[in-house]
């Protein structure tokens, strides 16, 4: 399972060359209510620092953003999945060693450091069981999108949609982010389904958007706005109590 087929921007058969240059972007919090009305109650803030981002998404099951020390841990889940995320992953034949990887967590912890992006290890009993990524933020639309992906055995439990949730309400709740973006592989049905049960709306699609080793694939495309995951808010607020987002190790 996986979203736009990439581990962050950029063209996707190229890992590590495109890392988008933006402004440092300092996330705008969203202010404090006791309006009934509002999305965000009182207590419910979720922090904006992205270098330090945790959650723990259910009994068992946490995001955390990947660290230095995660490199040989994670290239170990994709070696042994290799074949499962080559369908719609375009990016294996780059990560022969852990030393890919660790440029990788590399990279998206400067753009966690500039707050502009970040990826997040799914992790199930403390095992990382895939990733979710946030892709660099358009600070001047406020807008962003998000990847994943699972090791095979993981698949069918509802991870990617929990951790795409999660990281869905810390765009919203604690970057004040007006829309999110998610691209699929058109005939990655299990991918797509995340976005449809998370409530964004289908968008089209883009053709021949993705080279995948030997052919283009086209990416169905979706998006999500602050207004309409307020509306859901508003109808589950218990979503956003603190407990809900509480450091994983916590």
């Amino acid at each position: 399972m996986n979203a736009n087929g990439r581990e962050y921007g950029g063209r996707s058969g190229s890992l590590f060359s495109e890392i988008s240059v933006h402004s440092r972007f300092t996330p705008p919090i969203l202010p404090m209510t006791t309006n009934p009305g509002a999305a965000v109650h009182e207590g419910t803030i979720i922090s904006g620092s992205m270098l330090t981002f945790s959650r723990r998404i259910a009994n068992g099951i946490s995001l955390d953003i990947l660290k230095e020390e995660d490199a040989d841990a994670l290239f170990a889940v994709v070696d042994a999945n290799r074949a499962h995320l080559r369908r719609w992953l375009p990016w294996l034949d780059a990560i022969p060693s852990p030393a890919e990887k660790l440029a990788f967590i590399l990279a998206m912890r400067k753009l966690a450091a500039d707050n502009i992006g970040f990826s997040a290890a799914i992790r199930v009993e403390a095992e990382i069981a895939g990733v979710a990524v946030y892709r660099t933020i358009d600070s001047v639309n406020r807008s962003g999108s998000v990847g994943y992906w699972l090791a095979g055995p993981y698949q069918g439990r509802g991870l990617a949609t929990r951790a795409c949730q999660a990281l869905i309400d810390f765009a919203f709740a604690a970057l004040n982010m007006n829309r999110v973006g998610i691209a699929c592989a058109v005939e990655n049905t299990r991918s797509r389904a995340i976005p449809q049960r998370l409530g964004f709306q289908h968008e089209g699609f883009s053709r021949d958007a993705e080279w995948l080793y030997t052919h283009y694939v086209n990416h169905a495309n979706y998006s999500l706005l602050q207004r309409e995951w307020r509306a859901e808010i508003l109808a589950n607020p218990q979503r956003l109590m603190p407990s809900n987002f509480e450091a994983a190790d916590s």
